[in-house]
């Protein structure tokens, strides 16, 4: 079974393992989406998959500014009708922003929680139309969530 989109799909992430998880859970998408996140050594792009980056914010209110900034151009460019994401902290500007712009935001909460909630979930909760938990203990913390098994 494949998702069917007519218009591309934005997908943010922290580079790492919320990318992989976010590639894993798009596997099946019958178009090609678009990433956001933050440069890496370790990131791996294949083909002409679309990369835009913005600043990492690392807890750092100056760093956070920045993201924020550079976020809401992107949302203003890209103009996302969809938007998927995994965390963590790089995620949250650009997601409350589209979902200001009147995007559909699908949250995937970290499979590496196993018990607990992430932060980025507490604050994205509200603004998903879609939040999915990876393990049924961490579907308790988040009332609209669905759970929808482990990516990995």
């Amino acid at each position: 079974m494949s998702w069917r989109f007519k218009e591309p799909i934005v997908v943010i992430a922290s580079a790492g393992g919320h990318l992989k998880e976010a590639r894993l859970a798009i596997s099946r998408l019958t178009i090609e989406p678009v990433f956001v996140t933050y440069r890496s050594p370790h990131l791996s792009r294949e083909g002409n998959t679309r990369f835009y980056f913005i600043m990492h914010p690392r807890r750092n209110p100056i760093r956070l500014l920045i993201n924020t900034l550079q976020a809401l151009l992107l949302v203003i460019k890209l103009r996302p009708r969809v938007v998927l994401t995994t965390g963590a902290d790089v995620a949250v500007p650009f997601c409350i922003l589209a979902k200001l712009y009147g995007s559909r935001l699908i949250y995937i909460e970290s499979g590496a929680n196993i018990s607990t909630p992430t932060l980025t979930g507490k604050i994205l909760h509200p603004f998903a139309d879609l939040f999915i938990v990876q393990w049924k203990a961490v579907g308790k913390f988040f009332p609209k969530s669905v759970h929808g098994g482990p990516l990995f």
